[in-house]
């Protein structure tokens, strides 16, 4: 099937005059202008007859489009300009067009790239915005699971610090052992002395001692029991 685009409307000649119909030049150029296509489409759909036509190019156009070759120009093969080389036969991203670009930009991508293209992505390419409501929805998703993510990560974090926190020795006093607060300036806390009961009675109530005799001297004086007896 022989090739052609919107640029075969404009070429110089027409049928059945001696003017060659088989070029594209200044004039072609201006009259695809003047019908409201954009350089970049112009230039590509140019680029697209020579390449796979018979179609000659003038020399003051071929020199035109030069112009375009440098750093943030277009063309079917300038590497600032992507998507050229699917520009459509009617100078968009038709639904063939469309197709072959996704074998190498995502849906979103395209969003991205179309705006300085100089093309559109027509209305009835379904699959565009089907695309991008899928890999909008994957990204919500996925902003959405690491959100969570950091959440749960941040609560382990403050577990983790509490269960640290009340695994440590509880260094408190023991409550067993009576201590008192040292004078003189001796902060720390010392033991205080105790007695033992038992020996206090011994040492008082011993059978040698002055105080177990004289009980014993009191009650036979009286003739009452003495109340230590009685112990």
């Amino acid at each position: 099937m022989t090739y052609s685009n919107f640029m075969n409307r404009f070429t110089s000649g027409e049928i059945g005059t001696s003017d060659n119909y088989n070029l594209v030049g200044m004039n072609s150029w201006a009259r695809a202008k003047e019908a409201g296509f954009n350089k970049k489409q112009i230039k590509r759909a140019v680029q697209q007859l020579r390449d796979n036509t018979s179609m000659e190019v003038g020399e003051r156009l071929a020199k035109h489009i030069k112009d375009f070759s440098g750093p943030g120009g277009f063309g079917i093969k300038h590497e600032d300009d992507p998507l050229g080389k699917y520009q459509g036969p009617q100078g968009h991203l038709g639904i063939k067009a469309y197709q072959q670009a996704r074998g190498e930009f995502s849906a979103s991508k395209i969003r991205e790239l179309i705006g300085d293209s100089g093309m559109t992505i027509p209305g009835d390419v379904t699959a565009y915005q089907r695309d991008l409501e899928i890999e909008d929805r994957r990204k919500t998703d996925a902003a959405k699971l690491d959100t969570f993510n950091k959440d749960n990560d941040a609560l382990r974090d403050q577990i983790d610090n509490m269960m640290s926190m009340y695994s440590q020795p509880n260094n408190t006093i023991s409550k067993s052992t009576p201590y008192s607060v040292g004078t003189g300036g001796n902060t720390s806390l010392k033991a205080a002395p105790t007695k033992s009961k038992r020996s206090s009675v011994r040492k008082t109530w011993g059978r040698g001692g002055a105080g177990f005799k004289s009980s014993l001297n009191s009650g036979a004086a009286t003739g009452k029991p003495s109340p230590s007896l009685n112990v």
